[in-house]
């Protein structure tokens, strides 16, 4: 007769079982030696026991996992078999090691995971004999940080038709995450457009541009992600950034200190001019603005882990652009294409031809600059231009706090949990408030169509701009030569005690500094 093992000989699934017979002929006879059965795993089988995940992976790598012991469903539930069910959750602990820290202390997640149940896979007596997945993909947190090692756990919620599956811990799952920030080619990598307006792409090549107008400074290829610069007239030698314009997914969100005159020199520069700020669209998931130094700098994160940061002084703008590693091979602008290579840095806006492969400083580009210089007001996003709504992807973080299994407590989904970022502090994040506006707003439409524009652009001053202007030379006057100014410069920036300590700061361009510096002293004959 068949042998029956009973529930309260084994109390907990995720055992090895094995059976064994011998037989006898008769009651006082001699018995056969034991006839073992092959091995059997009772419970959770864990099909992929290691896995890795890199930065920047296009695809989510799977965690798989199957039951090797049906569930049990009480007979007054034949009819209504959904009863019969419990979820697997997917925890990472909090005991894994090397997590990216922020400077305020607080660990940035490692993983993120795509799951139809947020943290876990539901079991029904109609699935469970098959494979069950869950999708995981490493975070994009923009650090240093080295490769994390850790462990993913899976356990099951309580199941009160079968007290083996409560509770049960999984085997565990080896995970290691590579980091990409401080390998790839976009390592310590940015671009930046600084005042007046001294140029520099993410390969690294220096370059002026001198004119005016608004320009296309990134733009991503595949993605809706853009950022516009407005340059005016400040000098006879120079122009300055004064507006910056930021695209993501729908929304927009702008910055402008530009004047209504082509000579922002003459008109309140330095003395206060109005900042306006605001935002297009109302879709929280777009981007995190976060607002600095009693708004002396914004931060602009993007959905792909870029960020823009804009500082404020003198009542202009300067704007540096840090990449990802999504932007690899899919930037275009003022910035270059980012793949390493300086040589085709200056390529045109219609792919026509690259300006030129020599890496060496070639001061004015213009044809390269011009080409990237807007003038349809529908592709203007000071003007006209809009955004566009893309696919985004929903991620959860699974923390384990200790919780019981079941508790939502773990639970942080979102559609930007795969890219976290640092946040010197909450209430230094606008974000929600801007959208605040853009809801209310939504409130006042009445009797015609829902309006996402938070922000009229009509209150933008209407920058005058000279296309045809094109800066004097600068030459070196009042006793300056270009041996002086470097000279100063570099005692003033990098032999300084700060320009020393921030010598070893990723992103932070010491040379480039200075050579900013003599740039600034050739066109206005002093040290600002």
């Amino acid at each position: 007769m068949p042998a029956k093992l009973m529930e309260d000989e084994y109390e907990k699934f995720n055992k090895k079982v094995k059976c064994a017979v011998r037989g006898q002929i008769t009651a006082a006879g001699t018995p056969s030696p034991w006839k073992m059965s092959q091995e059997f795993f009772a419970g959770i089988k864990i099909r992929t026991p290691t896995i890795e995940v890199e930065e920047g992976d296009a695809d989510d790598a799977e965690i798989e996992f199957e039951l090797t012991v049906p569930l049990t469903c009480p007979p007054q539930f034949k009819n209504d078999p959904g009863q019969c069910k419990f979820v697997v959750e997917l925890r990472v602990p909090k005991y894994q090691k090397n997590l990216a820290m922020c400077a305020n202390g607080v660990r940035l997640p490692q993983l993120a995971f795509a799951s139809p149940e947020s943290c876990g896979v539901k079991i029904t007596i109609d699935n469970w004999n098959g494979v069950h997945k869950m999708n995981v993909k490493a975070t994009l947190d923009n650090m240093y940080d080295g490769d994390a090692i850790g462990i993913i756990q899976l356990i099951t919620e309580e199941y009160f038709f079968q007290q083996a599956w409560t509770n049960l811990y999984a085997d565990e799952i080896k995970v290691k995450v590579v980091d990409s920030d401080s390998k790839g080619i976009y390592a310590g990598k940015h671009c930046h457009s600084l005042n007046d307006p001294h140029m520099l792409t993410f390969d690294g090549r220096y370059y002026e541009n001198q004119l005016e107008g608004n320009f296309v400074l990134y733009r991503h290829k595949t993605m809706p992600l853009e950022v516009q610069v407005r340059y005016q007239k400040c000098a006879a030698t120079a122009t300055c950034n004064c507006g910056a314009a930021i695209k993501s997914g729908a929304d927009i969100f702008i910055i402008d200190m530009c004047g209504s005159t082509n000579n922002i020199y003459n008109q309140h520069i330095g003395t206060g001019r109005p900042l306006k700020m605001g935002m297009i669209g109302c879709d929280s998931n777009a981007m995190t603005i976060e607002r600095i130094n009693n708004g002396r700098e914004y931060k602009v994160t993007l959905p792909t882990g870029a960020f823009v940061k804009i500082s404020v002084s003198g009542g202009l703008l300067n704007i540096w652009m840090y990449p990802s590693v999504l932007d690899i091979d899919n930037t275009q602008g003022l910035c270059g294409t980012l793949n390493g290579d300086c040589s085709d840095d200056f390529t045109l806006m219609d792919d026509s031809k690259i300006l030129s492969t020599n890496c060496n400083p070639n001061l004015h580009p213009n044809e390269f600059s011009k080409s990237w210089r807007i003038v349809q007001a529908d592709q203007d996003l000071f003007k006209e231009g809009l955004g566009t709504a893309y696919t985004k992807h929903w991620y959860c973080e699974c923390v384990d706090n200790g919780e019981a299994p079941g508790s939502t407590k773990l639970i942080d989904c979102g559609f930007n949990k795969d890219v976290p970022n640092c946040i010197d502090a909450v209430n230094n994040v606008i974000t929600d408030t801007l959208l605040t506006h853009c809801k209310n707003r939504r409130k006042r439409e009445a009797g015609g169509l829902e309006s996402d524009q938070v922000f009229d652009r009509n209150e933008l001053a209407q920058a005058a701009f000279n296309l045809s202007f094109v800066a004097e030379p600068a030459t070196w006057r009042n006793g300056w030569t270009e041996e002086k100014a470097y000279t100063e410069c570099k005692k003033r920036i990098a032999d300084s005690k700060l320009g020393n300590g921030c010598s070893e700061v990723p992103y932070v361009d010491i040379n480039g500094t200075v050579n900013n510096c003599v740039d600034d002293i050739k066109v206005h004959n002093r040290i600002r």
